[in-house]
């Protein structure tokens, strides 16, 4: 994840990062992520302003 922010800043954007969430529909899915919510982040990236 460092590594994908990090490119999106060298390229100039502004990076805000997000935690994930995920539907609950079907927990068997969703078991290793939610162990482990911390390790996943939504990235937004836009255009720096001048």
């Amino acid at each position: 994840m460092s590594e994908a922010v990090e490119l999106y800043r060298s390229l100039g954007f502004q990076v805000h990062l997000e935690p994930a969430k995920f539907k609950e529909e079907d927990e068997r899915c969703n078991a290793c992520i939610q162990a482990e919510d911390q390790k996943y982040r939504i990235i937004y990236v836009r255009r720096r302003t001048s």
